[in-house]
Order: C-alpha cells, then structure tokens, then sequence
C-alpha cells in the first residue's frame, strides 16, 4: 500500500519540474520561491507520494476521493459520500438523491435496511439502492452463508 503525505504549507525550493498532476500542471515557483501550482498535484517520492495544494480550499470533495482511490483505499460509491463502516453496519449520507449503487469491501451474505427491515441483497459485493435527496440510509451486513 503506497504511503502519502499531504502538504499544506508553502515550499521554498527554487526547482520547476513536470509533476504526476491531477491537472498535468507544471509544479512551479512564482517568482518569490513560493510554489503556486494550480489544483492539487501528486509526485511518487521514494516509497510514498506527496499531495500538495498552495490553498487549503483546493482539496475539494472529489480530489480528496481521488487522493484516496490512487492511495488504494475502499471506496463505497463513485461520488463522494459520508460514509461510516464498521463489521455489520454501513451508514451511508448522500446529498444528492438518485440511484447508487454501493461497493462492499467484500461480499455479504445479507444486507438489510435498518429503518425498513428490508433485505436490500443477498450474496453480493455491491448493490444498488434509491436514495432521496438528502437522504441517510443504515444497512445491516452480515457475512455468513444464506444456504440459498
């Protein structure tokens, strides 16, 4: 699992060079030795890669989610979500209703919406539900064989 560093402050270093970039910036100095790359961009360092931003308010919603994808972390829906997961139990918020389909980490012999009582799906890795907008949804997973 590749390490990651995120910077938040600004560097010094006189140095331009061609970056692994969201954006395939050019990393840069502004001509006070203070780095104004737009967007965020990533360089694989040796043995971990550095995010870096020169504004705070640039690591949006979906940059971190892709910060997070490239680190190879789980993630549960294509679009960023407020997600909670523990053995058993998955909460998902979502301001945006609509369809989604939501990926397990591994698959589930059940998964039951706990305000319902309704079994979502059985023997699956991902499933797909309607969310309202906004909408909080408790699933219970359980991860014993059906016997189907």
């Amino acid at each position: 699992m590749p390490k990651y560093g995120i910077l938040f402050r600004e560097r010094t270093s006189r140095r331009c060079r061609r970056k692994d970039s969201f954006d395939e910036n050019v990393f840069c100095h502004d001509g006070n030795g203070r780095f104004k790359t737009p967007g965020v961009s990533a360089t694989q360092m040796d043995g971990w890669r550095s995010v870096y931003a020169y504004d705070y308010t640039l690591f949006t919603p979906e940059s971190l989610t892709k910060i997070a994808s490239d680190a190879g972390v789980h993630l549960y829906l294509d679009k960023p979500a407020t997600v909670f997961a523990k053995e058993g139990f998955l909460a998902v918020h979502t301001k945006d209703g609509g369809e989604k389909t939501v990926r397990l980490p591994r698959a589930a012999a059940c998964v039951t919406d706990l305000l319902t009582g309704d079994v979502v799906a059985r023997d699956t890795d991902a499933f797909t539900t309607v969310f309202a907008t906004p909408d909080t949804r408790l699933f219970g997973l359980s991860f014993g064989r059906t016997g189907k």
